[in-house]
């Protein structure tokens, strides 16, 4: 079965995906970055894992507000581990510089997952960032 057939999408945007994860794999960032983008173009709610891919390149290319509005596309989709998706917004709006919005980002994900360590971690860098 294919993945048009699974979710069931068009055919173009399937291919697309197969580009996006070929170009990753070949570490051709940018162009990944470039077949994402015009996947959540096609259809912005198609899958919040592309969203997420995509927020990842965009934060590994220091392309701030591109991973900030990936990372909050995934949000609003509420998945599964919101706590991991809070999370992936927190450290987008961190090394943005934006520590007001991470701060509350990383409680949001400590409030679905009290004991979550990589939030916690990120909450004391935060901290940390802000004293003078």
């Amino acid at each position: 079965m294919v993945l048009s057939e699974r979710v069931n999408v068009p055919q173009r945007v399937c291919h697309r995906v197969i580009h996006a994860r070929t170009d990753r794999r070949l570490r051709r960032g940018q162009a990944a970055a470039a077949t994402l983008e015009r996947i959540n173009y096609i259809d912005p709610v198609f899958d919040p894992d592309t969203h997420r891919q995509l927020g990842r390149l965009w934060l590994g290319q220091k392309r701030y507000p591109g991973a900030i509005r990936e990372y909050a596309a995934v949000v609003a989709t509420h998945p599964h581990d919101m706590a991991a998706a809070e999370l992936d917004l927190a450290q987008a709006y961190f090394a943005a510089g934006e520590r007001d919005k991470a701060q509350d980002a990383v409680l949001e994900s400590l409030a679905a997952a009290p004991n979550y360590k990589p939030a916690q971690a990120l909450l004391l860098k935060i901290t940390d960032a802000k004293q003078p």
